[in-house]
Order: C-alpha cells, then structure tokens, then sequence
C-alpha cells in the first residue's frame, strides 16, 4: 500500500467508518416511524419521542434501551408499546398506553413469566384488538389477541418456538409471520382464522425479524443473521397472498462481529404499502 492509499484508508476509517462502528458499538440506532400524516414517532436510547403537530413530547421508557421497531402501534389516539430487555429474572413485562393528546402513559397490560414483548400491533380486521407476541423460551413464546376494552385476551397460539415472532403480516383470513428461533429450524407460519390452526408454508434460512406489505400487495419476511456459519439474510417474497414464497434478495453479515457490533438485519418501513418498490435498509449486511 501506498502512502496515498494509506493516507486515503486511515481518512475513511476515521471520518466515515468510526462514527458508525461507535454508533453499532454503542447501540445508539434509532427508528424512525410515521404514524399518520401528523404524528411522528422516534425510537431512541431510554426514550419515546413523540412528534404532534409539530409539538414535541419525550415518554421515558422504563425498562430496557427502547421497545422494538413492531413492538408499537397507535389505535384510537393512543400510542400502546411493550417491555423490552433481557430480564434475566423474569419479573412481569408491561404494555404502556399513552394518550396523545393529553401525552399522559398508564399501564396497560401485564404478562408474567415471560423475557419480553416482540410485537404490539392494532388488529387491521377487528378494531378494538390488539395483536401481540412475546418470548424467548418455548414457554414464554406466544401470539395473543386483546380487546382494548376490556383486556380480555385470547391465544393465538404459545408454548413452542413457532410462536416465537418478532412482527406479523395481517391479511383478511390469515396471519403470517417468520419463526424466530436462534437454534432451531426456522419457517414462514400460516394462521387461519376460521380453523384457528398454524401450518408451516416453507422452511427459510434463519430466524426472522420484520416483514411488510407493498402496494401491489406483495409480501416480503426477511431473516437475519445471529451466528453467520449458521444463517443468511434473506428477503421472502409472495405474490399469491402468502400461499408460496421465494427468495427476493440475499445478503451476507459484514466484517465486524454480532457480540460487539449487532447482528446482521433488514428494516422495512411502516408505510410500505403506499409504494409499488421495495425499500429496505441494512444494518450490519454487504450485498453478496
């Protein structure tokens, strides 16, 4: 190498790769979510920061760094978002609910034996639900519907690692969503409704994290990669209303390691499905 080449490297390590290995390092991503055309929501360290009508308001978050991307929703002027962190001893998990007009938080609803809340979401078909997923363990893994009104919960399904999910696709008869099991097979689940059973629609090649709808109505689940001898980054793709699925895109984990730097994954965005292209953003992945 060269003293220009290596004065060029020791530059780009400095100003372009450092701040962003600082910001892996230290887990300070943040997201982004565009609740409606006036409300803004940001995921950040310790903190919900909610943005109305240009009024900016921060929620402390209690427990853990901050909720997952799917871990909050917004039904009927209300933001609901669940507990997320080890919770090594299993103390019982919350789902917050903050008025967003008078920004005032209250408890929810309470889970115990359980690590943590993956996915909060409001049920698309059956206003006045909601959907929610929980895990790690075969036995604190679940998928349960609550009625806002009266907390009533109904399950989904709970007690192995096919419940295991970290968000879901909602369609009119069905329920989707990739297995997220770090040690285990993984598979894209099937939910019908009406018979109110779960079949596995195809194997994929590692745990899953998020999914997303786009306009034409597509579906894409995408997996990570926890341990990269074991998994790839892969976009799953349906066009026939989840009934098959194939790879779209394939991604492998970058230089730097999972312990220190994150594991390897594809974030999709919430208004999704007002667009016909695909938009996704990596974190911790290099195209193959």
């Amino acid at each position: 190498m060269n003293s220009n080449n290596l004065h060029y490297f020791l530059f780009k390590l400095q100003v372009l790769l450092l701040p962003k290995l600082l910001k892996r390092l230290l887990r300070r991503n943040l997201f982004k979510i565009t609740i409606s055309k006036h409300i803004k929501i940001i995921l950040f360290k310790k903190k919900i920061i909610i943005i109305n009508n240009n009024r900016k308001v921060f929620i402390k978050i209690n427990k853990g760094s901050k909720p997952l991307k799917d871990g909050i929703t917004l039904y009927d002027k209300n933001l609901y978002y669940g507990d997320y962190w080890g919770n090594k001893y299993r103390i019982p998990v919350f789902i917050y609910k903050v008025n967003l007009e008078k920004f005032e938080k209250e408890l929810f609803f309470v889970f115990k034996k359980i690590r943590h809340i993956h996915f909060v979401q409001h049920d698309k078909y059956n206003p006045g639900y909601l959907l929610v997923g929980t895990g790690d363990k075969d036995t604190e893994c679940g998928i349960y519907k609550i009625n806002i009104k009266n907390k009533k919960t109904k399950t989904i399904g709970e007690g192995s690692q096919q419940f295991r999910a970290v968000s879901i696709i909602q369609a009119k008869k069905y329920l989707f969503w990739g297995s997220d099991n770090p040690n285990g097979k993984n598979y894209i689940y099937i939910y019908d409704k009406t018979k109110r059973n779960v079949r596995p629609v195809k194997e994929i090649e590692g745990p899953a994290y998020y999914s997303t709808v786009d306009k034409n109505g597509y579906y894409y689940i995408a997996t990570t990669i926890e341990n990269r001898k074991k998994h790839k980054a892969i976009i799953y793709k349906s066009q026939d209303d989840g009934c098959t699925w194939q790879e779209f895109k394939k991604f492998k984990k970058d230089f730097w390691h999972c312990k220190y730097f994150g594991y390897g994954f594809i974030e999709f965005f919430k208004e999704e499905n007002k667009y016909e292209k695909l938009s996704y953003k990596l974190h911790g992945l290099k195209r193959e």
